[in-house]
């Protein structure tokens, strides 16, 4: 499909969206944008349910329309549940009736019932040998899938990977920032006056956040360790990308001026760690993850 289809129907999509202004139409079609390519394949195939394998479609395709809405949380649930819908969908087409009871029996049995949830689905499509599965790298891109479902899907877990790490690495970031204040408090007192109306909200702003985190329970005795730690990590790597990008910036000033300026910018990077930006990251990542996967089971 060519970029220009693509645009068309994005463009449309975005049309029928109807509660969205016209500020919001043109925010919902720059991020369709980003997944472009992805929409002119899913724009090939019926936007309804016909048949089971439209199941699995139509909910990544909810998972996209959420991403252009920017409600990335959202996105990465039915991103997810476009993936188990999938393997069903294969297993139902793959086991026998006799299968199929056996495991009726096995979820329903009352004592030590099985659950028959992601990771279960994902073995039994294994053991069946389900077209995706036998590709290595694909194989490996559902196992780091299930590890983030259980990181998103399970709020214990997801909070308390994000707490811990609020508190670690940016209660650090902001202590760095309150110093840099300080030393700027101490340039010449006109350029101070010039310049304080900014400074001074800002860092009320700061020691307010700063309060906020450190006062934030870290939730690790309600998750699984596993999965906070996961969480953590992903959190980290996104803080580490900000502060490279912040020292990058830091070091081609030359004016104690451009450092105030660079500093207040810094407040709009801040915000951004533990909301849209986070979010849409690991959103965008896990909907190219999932795309990969539908087209391994032969749904695209």
């Amino acid at each position: 499909m060519q970029k220009s289809d693509s645009r068309h129907f994005i463009e449309r999509t975005v049309k029928s969206i109807r509660f969205l202004n016209r500020k919001e139409r043109k925010k919902a079609i720059k991020r369709g944008e980003e997944l472009a390519d992805i929409l002119g394949v899913v724009s090939r195939f019926e936007s309804d349910i016909y048949t089971a394998r439209d199941l699995p479609r139509q909910e990544f395709r909810a998972a996209l329309v959420r991403y252009m809405l920017s409600l990335y949380d959202d996105s990465i649930h039915h991103a997810f549940f476009s993936v188990e819908m999938g393997m069903l969908v294969r297993l139902e087409e793959e086991l026998s009736t006799e299968e199929k009871n056996t495991l009726h029996d096995a979820i329903n049995r009352k004592e030590n019932p099985l659950s028959f949830t992601f990771g279960a689905i994902f073995n039994k499509a294994k053991e069946r040998k389900i077209d995706v599965i036998r590709g290595d790298k694909l194989r490996r891109r559902i196992a780091s899938l299930i590890e983030n479902r259980n990181t998103y899907i399970h709020g214990s877990n997801f909070l308390s990977g994000l707490t811990t790490s609020m508190k670690k690495s940016v209660s650090l970031e902001i202590d760095t920032q309150l110093k840099q204040i300080s030393d700027l408090e101490s340039a010449p007192l006109l350029k101070l006056i010039l310049l304080s109306w900014r400074l001074v909200p800002y860092k009320r702003f700061l020691e307010k956040k700063l309060t906020m985190i450190r006062n934030l329970p870290d939730f690790a005795w309600c998750s699984r360790d596993k999965n906070r730690e996961a969480a953590q990590r992903q959190v980290d790597e996104y803080i580490s990308d900000l502060e490279n990008f912040k020292q990058r910036k830091l070091k081609a000033l030359d004016s104690w001026s451009n450092s105030l300026r660079t500093l207040l910018s810094m407040r709009k990077e801040l915000k951004e760690i533990s909301e849209e930006v986070y979010l849409k990251r690991q959103s965008h990542k896990i909907i190219e993850d999932v795309f990969e996967i539908l087209k391994g089971l032969g749904f695209f």
